[in-house]
């Protein structure tokens, strides 16, 4: 019980750490480059940006409501693995879940890194932020697939709690690694340039089916959310097929990723 309820503080600790990353880089890295974030999108931007709702416009709040989602959630499993921890409850699988925890430590950590590499608008800078991502991703899916929430009758509530915001920080950052390396393919076609407003993309169409079988493979429709709500705010949204059919795909990873979890859902 004692080694039970360490691992599940310091998976608390974990998620700690890496909530505090993202604004100990920016402190770090605040002053390492005179470019905005904004500026490089503005200029690098893809034909099916984020913008507002239904693609109109150019400003996009779904970056901070994502963010901010995250945030909450991952405070909420912050306090939900502490309250269990020192409450001696039991989990199923207490090494898995701190596992998983660092693994999103690791996310975090690397998403502090992105902006900063990310906003030397050069090639290579674009790379990296990519493999950033990538490399982020990778580590969020793992710890989705360690603890798939629902998946089984005895998994406790904090770990569903848990998996639920791994799922959901997995498939925003899918999004986002999605738009990355969209940027830099359109770079080394193009360079820094004005975008002509009948271009188009097969990049949301593409995201879509990727997210659609992470569902079925995982057995988790949370995946899909984030792709789902962001897929409404890309430019285009209303006259491309290559960008509506996103949301369609990434509902039908929701609704499919639940189907499967329940007919796969054991003791």
């Amino acid at each position: 019980m004692e080694i039970e309820t360490g691992f599940l503080l310091l998976g608390a600790g974990f998620l700690s750490c890496g909530i505090f990353s993202i604004p100990a880089g920016s402190l770090t890295f605040g002053g390492f480059s005179e470019k905005s974030i904004r500026d490089v999108n503005a200029r690098n931007s893809l034909p099916w940006s984020p913008a507002g709702f239904l693609g109109r416009g150019v400003k996009s709040p779904v970056f901070g409501v994502m963010w901010a989602v995250i945030y909450t959630w991952c405070v909420v499993c912050i306090v939900s693995t502490i309250v269990a921890g020192l409450g001696r409850q039991i989990a199923q699988d207490s090494q898995r879940l701190c596992f998983s925890c660092l693994l999103c430590f690791l996310a975090f950590l690397l998403a502090s890194f992105w902006e900063v590499v990310y906003i030397q608008e050069k090639a290579w800078g674009f790379i990296a932020s990519s493999a950033l991502l990538l490399v982020a991703a990778s580590a969020l899916g793992v710890a989705s697939f360690l603890v798939t929430p629902f998946l089984h009758t005895n998994l406790s509530w904090f770990e569903n709690t848990c998996g639920i915001f791994f799922a959901f920080f997995f498939g925003w950052v899918l999004v986002a690694f999605a738009i990355s390396l969209g940027t830099v393919t359109r770079y080394y076609n193009r360079g820094s340039s004005r975008l002509d407003d009948d271009e188009s993309s097969y990049w949301p169409f593409s995201l879509g089916i990727l997210v659609l079988i992470l569902c079925c493979a995982f057995a988790n429709g949370f995946i899909a959310i984030p792709m789902f709500v962001a897929s409404f705010f890309f430019k285009g949204y209303v006259n491309r097929w290559q960008i509506w059919s996103s949301s369609i795909l990434a509902l039908m990873g929701l609704v499919s990723g639940v189907v499967i979890m329940l007919l796969r859902r054991s003791l």
